[in-house]
């Protein structure tokens, strides 16, 4: 009989979820709607959250960053991440959102502006791990999934939430089956600002 063994975890991968305050008020939601549309549902405005009419939001998706860099990067002074590009999608009724990842992009991030309300326990984010316990073995095998083995992670999704997660993950939405509702989000890609050596090195500042 085997003893109890000690797990140690190293560097595990984190998806960091949270409920914002912040209500999309009606003016912020025509301000969308006046946004020209291509065919794959996304806007052609890249810099969203710079206008002003997106501030308050902006803020508090920022705050959201800072707490992900302190209690998961572990930064105590510098450097930061800071928002890059950021887009609005919809997913309307009937469409899904493929298999993709943030290139050029460290920390990505998704609010829900509305998720609509229907029966569907994969109406929410998938997220793809890419991580083998035996990177240099993939082996098709039966097992029991766990938080050691698991490929992917489903995560249920609700107006009003930001997800932060590392940009490289693999991630795609399932298809919208709601009648008459679009899935509205703001995505958004960050990147490293500010002192990124000690010790006086070169290059020593990111600029952007």
């Amino acid at each position: 009989m085997i003893t109890q063994p000690e797990i140690i975890e190293l560097n595990p991968t984190v998806i960091y979820k949270n409920k914002l305050s912040h209500e999309t008020t009606l003016e912020q939601f025509q301000y969308l709607d006046s946004l020209s549309i291509s065919d794959v549902v996304l806007s052609d405005e890249m810099y969203l959250l710079d206008k002003d009419i997106f501030s308050d939001l902006k803020d508090e998706i920022v705050k959201n960053i800072r707490h992900y860099e302190k209690h998961i990067c572990g930064y105590t002074k510098n450097p930061h991440l800071e928002i890059t590009e950021s887009w609005y999608r919809q997913t309307i009724p009937g469409n899904h959102q493929d298999k993709h990842r943030h290139p050029n992009s460290m920390l990505s991030g998704v609010v829900y502006l509305n998720v609509p309300d229907y029966s569907d326990e994969y109406s929410g984010l998938v997220i793809e791990t890419g991580h083998f316990q035996f990177p240099n073995f993939q082996f098709e095998y039966q097992c029991e999934s766990n938080r050691y083995n698991t490929q992917s992670v489903y995560i249920p999704v609700k107006t009003g939430e930001v997800i932060l997660f590392p940009s490289w993950m693999e991630h795609y939405v399932s298809t919208n089956q709601s009648l008459d509702e679009s899935r509205k989000v703001i995505a958004f890609n960050t990147f490293i600002r500010g002192q990124i050596t000690l010790g006086g090195k070169y290059p020593s500042v990111v600029e952007i």
